[in-house]
């Protein structure tokens, strides 16, 4: 009912503008077209084929061991959980060699049937404003365009990050909720370029 009582500033797709409501209801919008949850559509069409072996969402993977996430000042915090249809926005788990799969099947580096679909990601969303994709900011880097999503959920951060011109990427990861803004981009971005 409070989305009703929206109202639009723009008109959608002309100005740039970031959201976390509109990534957990494209996730559940995808899982209703694909006819069953986001969590089974991930592994069978993403997780599996590219070897992400620790990657899930609410069903842990076998073997798969939690890390413990912080506040900014140490604290321990208890990780976001996310119902499994709405998890688009940050609700997978995945260990660092799992993120590294990503980022190679984002370089070509890791065929799968995905391989079309991850281009597509990655093409430019004509619009005012912040160069995008589909949730892939486009940043100038030494002269070349990089893709990068940096983000964070309840105790934890996270940058990835490609150069397709370079074929190189970069994925960091906390165990710590980094506030400050760039918290782990600059350090990323260092690393990518």
């Amino acid at each position: 009912q409070a989305r009703a009582q929206v109202e639009l500033t723009s008109v959608p797709g002309a100005v740039f503008e970031y959201s976390n409501v509109a990534s957990m209801l494209l996730s559940y919008a995808v899982a209703r077209r694909a006819g069953q949850d986001y969590e089974t559509l991930l592994k069978e069409r993403v997780f599996r084929p590219l070897g992400m072996k620790g990657a899930y969402i609410n069903q842990s993977a076998d073997g798969a061991r939690a890390a413990q996430g912080h506040l900014p000042d140490g604290t321990v915090t208890s990780a976001w959980t996310f119902q499994t249809d709405l998890a688009g926005v940050g609700g997978v788990r995945a260990t660092l060699d799992d993120m590294v799969h990503y980022v190679q099947a984002q370089l070509d580096q890791r065929p799968s049937a995905m391989d079309a679909a991850f281009r597509l990601t990655q093409r430019e969303i004509p619009h005012d404003g912040q160069a995008t994709g589909m949730n892939w900011l486009l940043a100038p880097l030494n002269g070349r365009t990089i893709h990068a999503h940096e983000g964070g959920t309840g105790g934890f951060s996270s940058f990835v990050g490609f150069d397709r011109e370079r074929q190189r990427g970069v994925v960091v990861l906390s165990d710590t909720a980094l506030t400050e803004p760039g918290g782990l981009g600059s350090i990323a971005l260092h690393l990518l370029g």
